[in-house]
């Protein structure tokens, strides 16, 4: 084999590696972030959500919260993320995250 082809089939390798490790599927997804309504109102809490990038599909009230879900969980399972835990990212904001297994 002459050197140059050992080195193409080098750089092949490491470029299929490298895509290999990019293209997977994240290890987690925001399902949901949850907003105080003691401190945000729901106009304030959707201003907050599309200037950090989020959509606004469904917005469920509860006594002490906004909920803005970004992915349905039936929909998550089948995808593999079945572990969910909170994350405060600020005051008096959070995120549900989905984890994969």
């Amino acid at each position: 084999m002459s050197l140059y082809l050992f080195f193409l089939n080098i750089i092949i390798f490491l470029n299929n590696n490298i895509l290999d490790i990019y293209m997977e599927k994240p290890q987690y997804k925001i399902q949901s972030i949850l907003i105080d309504r003691h401190k945000y109102s729901v106009e304030e809490a959707c201003k907050w959500l599309f200037a950090n990038g989020f959509e606004v599909k469904k917005i469920d009230g509860t006594k002490n919260l906004w909920r803005f879900r970004q992915y349905n969980p039936a929909t998550l399972r089948t995808q593999g993320y079945n572990h969910y835990a909170h994350k405060q990212i600020a005051d008096g904001i959070s995120f549900v995250l989905a984890y994969t297994s």
